[in-house]
Formats: structure tokens, sequence, C-alpha cells
């Protein structure tokens, strides 16, 4: 599986380099540049820049930039060239499946995902090269974590939950490769709970 990044390296790692260094060169600095890019429509140069260092023109400059590299993150997510997974409001991590991207807008600064009726905290994105396979690994090992923390811990239960969960087409291998990666003990066997 390829490198995950935080959803905050995302401009400067993948989207249009030309367009994200005129926003940095019109911002202070990075965190700053990174806010403008879900910025309001600016009325003045005071309300948009934190320092009060660029004009007017500069200001609505900058938002129109910002607007072209979210949407420009928006089509790749959609597309699948980038793939991004999420924690839910439940707290556990998911793949964001690319059909949701037209609903859904990047929070760079926070590293947040959002929609009218989704939220995803601590983005994680990598290319879009993940297989189907590797996606329900992630996943499953994420969900695993999940169970683990609520202080599950039988396997054969974890087992059964995760065939409901994840379907038929769901390899006992996978599961195996998955339990072990979460509920790796240094000596002897997890404690039943």
């Amino acid at each position: 599986m390829s490198a995950r990044l935080r959803l905050r390296a995302v401009p400067e790692k993948f989207l249009d380099q030309q367009k994200w260094t005129q926003v940095r060169n019109f911002t202070s600095s990075e965190l700053e540049a990174l806010c403008s890019l879900n910025a309001p429509y600016p009325d003045s140069a005071e309300e948009f820049f934190w320092r009060g260092g660029g004009s007017d023109p500069d200001a609505r400059r900058c938002y129109r930039l910002g607007k072209s590299l979210v949407e420009e993150c928006r089509a790749l997510f959609m597309a699948g060239h980038l793939v991004a997974s999420g924690e839910n409001r439940n707290g556990v991590r998911r793949l964001i499946p690319k059909s949701w991207w037209i609903d859904l807008y990047p929070m760079f600064a926070i590293d947040r995902v959002e929609g009218r009726s989704r939220r995803f905290e601590n983005v994680e994105v990598c290319h879009g090269d993940v297989t189907a396979a590797e996606k329900v690994v992630y996943e499953c090992i994420a969900w695993l974590k999940q169970r683990r923390s609520e202080g599950a811990f039988l396997k054969g239960k974890l087992e059964a939950e995760a065939l409901e969960l994840f379907g038929p087409q769901f390899a006992l291998r996978i599961f195996n490769t998955c339990y072990k990666a979460v509920f790796d003990f240094k000596r002897g066997r997890p404690l039943n709970h």
C-alpha cells in the first residue's frame, strides 16, 4: 500500500504547484495558506490575510486560487487518483468512497473532510493505486483496533463479526493477518474477556 499522508500535505504534494506557490506567497505561513483554501469570499484584505499584508485584489486572487485548488482536490478524489480515509463520528477509521466526494469538501488546515451529512476527522490520503484487497485489509485493521479499544479480544467472536461486516467475499486468511497485526501479543494468548 502506498504511504499515507495527512490531508494538510495534499496541496504541497498533489495539487497544482504553481497555484499553491502563489497562495503561499500571498500568505504569511503555511497554516494561513491552508486556511485560505477554505476561507469565505473576502470583503477586504484585512479580513482575509492574518497580518494584513496584501491588497484587496490580492485577497480576491488568493481566494480564487484557493477555490480552484479545493475543486482540483475533489476532482482527484472523485476520479480515484487519490484515496482518503478518516475517522467517522464514532471514531472508526474507514475509506471514503469516491462517489461521496460530490458532497464532501476538504478542510486542509484541520485534517477534516465535511459534507452536509458526513464528516471525517484525522483524514489520511494516499495515491489511488490501492487495490481492493488492500482496502479491505486497511478497513479490517482499523475496525479491529476500534473493537480492541472497546475491550473485545476473542478471536472467534471477532471473526464472526468481521465476516458479517465485510461480507462473504472476506477471506479468513485476511482476517488472520489483520488480527495478528492488531493483537500480536508478545507472550501467550490474549486474555479471554
